[in-house]
């Protein structure tokens, strides 16, 4: 509903939805936080 109510709002925005729990895949080798969420602050936030 979310990435739909930003689609129509026309917000540019990326969405994912995964199946399985809260916990599912976050801290294992081929997990989220590693493949996903650290490249993402690597790319998009800069500190001086």
């Amino acid at each position: 509903m979310l990435s739909q109510r930003l689609e129509n709002l026309g917000i540019n925005h990326y969405t994912e939805e995964y199946i399985g729990d809260h916990g599912n895949k976050i801290w294992t080798v081929d997990g989220r936080v590693l493949n996903d969420l650290l490249p993402f602050f690597n790319d998009y936030l800069k500190f001086e």
